[in-house]
C-alpha cells in the first residue's frame, strides 16, 4: 500500500444569464485561451494554466485543470539584505535580471468544473496549493470582469456553496427577529419546476436579476418562515445569501463555514486526477441532491 494522500475540496456555484447550451464550457475555455491573470490576494496572482475535457467513464461532465498562483515582484520596491538588515544596494543586486514572464512561489490548485450543474469544485487545503472558497470566488469574479469576457458573457454570478447545515440551522431557529434573503436568478434546471417557477415569474415580470426579501417580527414575537420563504431561502443557499438575527445572535451563509469535503486516496493505486474526479463526483451528487430535495416542509 502506498502513502495515503489527503484531498480537501470546496465549491462555488457559477451562474450565467442567458445560458444557451454549452455556455459554461465556452466561458472557461475563453478565459483559458485569453491567458487572463488577476490578483488573488496580497501579492499573489492567479491564472488558468491547464484545462482539459473530463474523460469518459466518470459520473460528471465538463472540464478539469489547474489554477496556478504565484507572487508578482514589484520592481519599484527595494530588495532586502538579510545579512545587513537593510535595503539591498546596487552592488548586492549585481546583474540580476529576471524575465518578466518568470514568477516566484508557484503553487498549483487542481479544480473540476461540472458544466451540467455549473459548479467549480477545487482543492482548498493551503499546504497543498489549495485556495479558500472565498478567495476562489474573488479570483473568478476578477477573472470574469475582463472586458473580453464581458463582451460574450454579460451576467455572471459566483456564490460560495456553504456547509449544507447552515440554511437548515437558520430555518430551524425559533428566535429569529429579522430575516434577510437575497436570491440572484438561478438556472431553471437546478430546482423542482414548482419551486423555481414562482421565483422566475417574480423576477422576469419586473425585469429583475435578483430578489431581496426582508422580514421583521412583530414586537415580542419571533418569525415563523412560511413554506414559500423556506423555498426562497433554500434557493438562496447557492444563489445569494440568507441572514437571520435575534436574541443578540446572527447567522449568515455569507460568514458561515463553506462546504468542505475531505477524502484520502492511495497514490500507488489511484492517480491524483482520478481520485480528484472520483471525489468531485460525490460532491456534485450531494449538491445536486440537496438542490432537487428543496423543501416542501422542513419542520
Amino acid at each position: 500500500m502506498g502513502q495515503q494522500q489527503l484531498l480537501q475540496l470546496s465549491a462555488v456555484n457559477v451562474v450565467v444569464h442567458p445560458h444557451p447550451s454549452g455556455v459554461y464550457n465556452e466561458l472557461l475555455r475563453t478565459a483559458y485561451r485569453l491567458k487572463l491573470r488577476c490578483k488573488v490576494h496580497g501579492d499573489r496572482w492567479g491564472m488558468l494554466s491547464q484545462l482539459y475535457k473530463i474523460p469518459e467513464g466518470h459520473h460528471i461532465e465538463g472540464l478539469h485543470g489547474v489554477i496556478s498562483t504565484f507572487s508578482k515582484l514589484d520592481p519599484a520596491l527595494p530588495w532586502f539584505n538579510e545579512k545587513t538588515t537593510d535595503d539591498a544596494s546596487d552592488l548586492d543586486l549585481g546583474e540580476i535580471k529576471l524575465p518578466a514572464y518568470l514568477q516566484p512561489n508557484h503553487q498549483r490548485c487542481h479544480f473540476v468544473f461540472d458544466t451540467v450543474h455549473h459548479v467549480v469544485v477545487f482543492e482548498s487545503l493551503p499546504r497543498k496549493g489549495g485556495i479558500s472558497a472565498r478567495t476562489m470566488r474573488t479570483f473568478l469574479e476578477r477573472l470574469f470582469e475582463n472586458d473580453r469576457i464581458r463582451e460574450k458573457f454579460s451576467n455572471i454570478k459566483i456564490t460560495v456553496i456553504p456547509d449544507a447545515r447552515t440554511v437548515r440551522e437558520i430555518l430551524a431557529w425559533t428566535g429569529i427577529r429579522t430575516l434577510v434573503i437575497r436570491v440572484t436568478k438561478p438556472n431553471p434546471g437546478d430546482y423542482s419546476e414548482e419551486d423555481f417557477e414562482e421565483i422566475e415569474r417574480r423576477l422576469e415580470e419586473q425585469n429583475a436579476d435578483r430578489l431581496e426579501e426582508r422580514l421583521h417580527a412583530e414586537e415580542g414575537k419571533a418569525l415563523k418562515p412560511s413554506e414559500a420563504t423556506q423555498i426562497l431561502a433554500k434557493v438562496a443557499e447557492d444563489n445569494g445569501y440568507v441572514e437571520a438575527e435575534g436574541q443578540g445572535r446572527k447567522l449568515s451563509t455569507r460568514s458561515s463555514k463553506p462546504l468542505v469535503e475531505k477524502t484520502t486516496y492511495d497514490s500507488d493505486v489511484e492517480t491524483h486526477t482520478d481520485s480528484l474526479l472520483r471525489a468531485v463526483g460525490h460532491v456534485i451528487a450531494d449538491i445536486a441532491g440537496r438542490r432537487r430535495a428543496r423543501v416542501r416542509r422542513d419542520q
